[in-house]
């Protein structure tokens, strides 16, 4: 598996990642979020070759959670909701934790196995961070 795209960091038990994925030569534009416990969801891309996706992360820090807004860009160019998942920034006592948000690009994959003829290259364009009222 090879997965490529943004990723939000909280500390080893909040996280989220989001952005294209390949499993078995197989395209999927996939979100991983980790709240003490993780999760995966993913829709399938209908192209195999040439496959190019973007990703938007919109993140919202209310009380003592943190929501993330995710889309991808379809092949039409219009947005796509893939999901909207919700981190705890509550510590034991009920209040809200202090923490540094770090973002960023990531790309990740295992080592090739022998007799393994794929392989996949990443490019990242651009990244952009805005602030809200």
């Amino acid at each position: 598996m090879v997965h490529q795209g943004l990723i939000i960091y909280v500390d080893d038990k909040h996280w989220i990642k989001a952005g294209l994925e390949m499993e078995q030569g197989v395209p999927r534009m996939s979100c991983v979020a980790t709240n003490e416990v993780s999760d995966w969801s993913y829709v399938t891309h209908p192209r195999t070759k040439d496959v190019c996706m973007r990703v938007h992360a919109r993140l919202y820090k209310k009380g003592t959670f943190m929501e993330c807004k995710i889309e991808y860009m379809d092949e039409k160019g219009d947005w796509q909701f893939l999901r909207e998942p919700v981190i705890s920034c509550a510590r034991q006592d009920g209040k809200s934790m202090a923490f540094t948000l770090q973002f960023g690009l990531m790309c990740c994959a295992p080592t090739k196995k022998e007799g393994d003829a794929s392989s996949m290259r990443a490019t990242f364009t651009h990244l952009e961070t805005l602030e809200y009222e």
